[in-house]
Protein backbone atom coordinates (compact mmCIF):
# COMPACT_ATOMS: atom_id res chain seq x y z
CA UNK A 1 0.00 0.00 0.00
CA UNK A 2 1.36 3.40 -1.04
CA UNK A 3 1.18 6.27 1.44
CA UNK A 4 -0.38 9.40 -0.04
CA UNK A 5 2.09 12.27 -0.26
CA UNK A 6 0.87 15.48 1.30
CA UNK A 7 3.74 17.98 1.48
CA UNK A 8 4.36 20.76 -1.01
CA UNK A 9 7.98 21.91 -0.71
CA UNK A 10 9.00 25.35 -2.00
CA UNK A 11 12.69 26.26 -2.44
CA UNK A 12 12.74 30.02 -2.96
CA UNK A 13 16.40 30.91 -2.45
CA UNK A 14 19.85 29.61 -3.27
CA UNK A 15 20.23 26.01 -2.10
CA UNK A 16 21.56 22.56 -2.93
CA UNK A 17 19.00 19.75 -3.13
CA UNK A 18 20.00 16.09 -3.04
CA UNK A 19 18.57 12.76 -1.95
CA UNK A 20 20.10 10.57 0.70
CA UNK A 21 18.65 7.69 2.76
CA UNK A 22 15.12 8.14 1.31
CA UNK A 23 15.22 11.79 2.39
CA UNK A 24 15.30 14.97 0.33
CA UNK A 25 18.09 17.10 1.76
CA UNK A 26 17.86 20.88 1.23
CA UNK A 27 21.10 22.62 2.17
CA UNK A 28 20.71 26.40 2.22
CA UNK A 29 24.12 27.17 3.68
CA UNK A 30 26.51 25.32 5.94
CA UNK A 31 24.36 25.85 9.06
CA UNK A 32 20.85 25.46 7.55
CA UNK A 33 20.06 21.90 6.52
CA UNK A 34 16.55 20.51 6.11
CA UNK A 35 15.52 16.90 5.58
CA UNK A 36 12.10 15.74 4.32
CA UNK A 37 11.05 12.14 3.68
CA UNK A 38 10.65 11.73 -0.10
CA UNK A 39 7.52 9.60 0.38
CA UNK A 40 5.80 12.63 2.00
CA UNK A 41 6.49 15.01 -0.91
CA UNK A 42 3.64 15.65 -3.32
CA UNK A 43 5.20 18.64 -5.11
CA UNK A 44 8.60 20.33 -5.20
CA UNK A 45 8.54 23.94 -6.44
CA UNK A 46 11.87 25.53 -7.35
CA UNK A 47 11.44 29.32 -7.39
CA UNK A 48 15.08 30.39 -7.57
CA UNK A 49 17.41 29.99 -10.53
CA UNK A 50 20.25 29.51 -8.05
CA UNK A 51 19.03 26.10 -6.83
CA UNK A 52 21.20 23.10 -7.64
CA UNK A 53 19.36 19.76 -7.68
CA UNK A 54 20.91 16.37 -8.28
CA UNK A 55 19.61 14.03 -10.95
CA UNK A 56 19.38 11.34 -8.30
CA UNK A 57 16.96 13.53 -6.33
CA UNK A 58 14.88 14.13 -9.48
CA UNK A 59 14.81 10.38 -10.14
CA UNK A 60 13.69 9.56 -6.58
CA UNK A 61 10.97 12.23 -6.71
CA UNK A 62 9.69 10.87 -10.04
CA UNK A 63 9.66 7.31 -8.73
CA UNK A 64 7.67 8.56 -5.73
CA UNK A 65 5.12 10.19 -8.03
CA UNK A 66 6.06 13.74 -7.04
CA UNK A 67 5.83 16.65 -9.48
CA UNK A 68 8.72 19.11 -9.75
CA UNK A 69 7.91 22.65 -10.94
CA UNK A 70 10.57 25.14 -12.06
CA UNK A 71 9.70 28.84 -11.94
CA UNK A 72 10.99 31.84 -13.90
CA UNK A 73 12.25 35.17 -12.54
CA UNK A 74 8.66 36.33 -11.95
CA UNK A 75 8.02 33.21 -9.80
CA UNK A 76 5.65 31.76 -12.41
CA UNK A 77 5.92 28.07 -13.36
CA UNK A 78 7.75 27.60 -16.65
CA UNK A 79 8.50 23.88 -16.57
CA UNK A 80 7.38 20.69 -14.90
CA UNK A 81 8.79 17.20 -14.38
CA UNK A 82 6.04 14.60 -14.06
CA UNK A 83 6.43 10.89 -13.43
CA UNK A 84 5.35 8.73 -16.38
CA UNK A 85 3.98 5.50 -14.99
CA UNK A 86 2.52 6.63 -11.68
CA UNK A 87 -0.77 7.99 -12.98
CA UNK A 88 -2.57 6.15 -15.76
CA UNK A 89 -4.17 9.29 -17.24
CA UNK A 90 -0.80 10.99 -17.80
CA UNK A 91 0.54 7.87 -19.50
CA UNK A 92 -2.55 7.61 -21.74
CA UNK A 93 -2.26 11.27 -22.74
CA UNK A 94 1.42 10.81 -23.62
CA UNK A 95 0.65 7.65 -25.62
CA UNK A 96 -2.15 9.45 -27.50
CA UNK A 97 0.13 12.37 -28.32
CA UNK A 98 2.84 10.06 -29.60
CA UNK A 99 0.44 7.99 -31.71
CA UNK A 100 -1.41 10.94 -33.29
CA UNK A 101 -1.50 10.90 -37.09
CA UNK A 102 -0.01 13.67 -39.24
CA UNK A 103 -3.35 15.30 -40.29
CA UNK A 104 -4.41 15.63 -36.64
CA UNK A 105 -1.03 17.09 -35.69
CA UNK A 106 -1.28 19.62 -38.53
CA UNK A 107 -4.83 20.59 -37.57
CA UNK A 108 -3.89 21.03 -33.91
CA UNK A 109 -0.79 23.02 -34.87
CA UNK A 110 -2.96 25.24 -37.08
CA UNK A 111 -5.34 25.89 -34.16
CA UNK A 112 -2.42 26.74 -31.86
CA UNK A 113 -1.00 29.21 -34.38
CA UNK A 114 -4.41 30.81 -34.93
CA UNK A 115 -4.80 31.33 -31.19
CA UNK A 116 -1.34 32.86 -30.96
CA UNK A 117 -2.01 35.26 -33.86
CA UNK A 118 -5.37 36.53 -32.57
CA UNK A 119 -4.72 38.58 -29.42
CA UNK A 120 -6.77 37.88 -26.29
CA UNK A 121 -8.07 41.44 -25.96
CA UNK A 122 -10.29 41.06 -29.06
CA UNK A 123 -8.45 43.48 -31.34
CA UNK A 124 -7.47 42.32 -34.80
CA UNK A 125 -3.97 42.64 -36.20
CA UNK A 126 -3.63 43.75 -39.81
CA UNK A 127 -1.65 41.52 -42.14
CA UNK A 128 -0.25 42.87 -45.39
CA UNK A 129 0.48 40.31 -48.09
CA UNK A 130 1.28 40.55 -51.74
CA UNK A 131 -0.74 38.88 -54.49
CA UNK A 132 2.13 36.45 -55.07
CA UNK A 133 2.14 35.48 -51.37
CA UNK A 134 -1.64 35.03 -51.43
CA UNK A 135 -1.50 32.72 -54.43
CA UNK A 136 1.04 30.49 -52.67
CA UNK A 137 -1.27 29.97 -49.66
CA UNK A 138 -3.14 26.67 -49.41
CA UNK A 139 -5.16 24.63 -46.93
CA UNK A 140 -2.87 22.33 -44.95
CA UNK A 141 -5.33 19.53 -44.21
CA UNK A 142 -8.86 18.51 -45.10
CA UNK A 143 -11.01 19.22 -48.12
CA UNK A 144 -12.74 22.46 -49.05
CA UNK A 145 -16.47 22.54 -48.40
CA UNK A 146 -18.83 24.37 -50.77
CA UNK A 147 -19.05 27.37 -48.44
CA UNK A 148 -15.23 27.45 -48.35
CA UNK A 149 -14.80 28.12 -52.03
CA UNK A 150 -11.50 29.76 -52.98
CA UNK A 151 -11.44 33.55 -52.74
CA UNK A 152 -9.52 35.70 -55.18
CA UNK A 153 -7.01 38.24 -53.98
CA UNK A 154 -9.33 41.09 -54.98
CA UNK A 155 -12.15 39.67 -52.83
CA UNK A 156 -9.98 39.50 -49.73
CA UNK A 157 -10.94 42.21 -47.26
CA UNK A 158 -8.91 42.85 -44.13
CA UNK A 159 -10.38 44.99 -41.39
Amino acid sequence: MRIIAYRNVVVSRSARVKSQDKQLKVIIDSDQKHSIPIEDINTLIIESSRVQISSHALQKLALNGSAVYVCNDQHMPCGVLLPLNVHSRQLKILQNQLSAKKPLNKRLWQQIIQQKIIPNNGSIRALTITEKQYESMFVLTGKLLQEEAPVSFQQLTIF
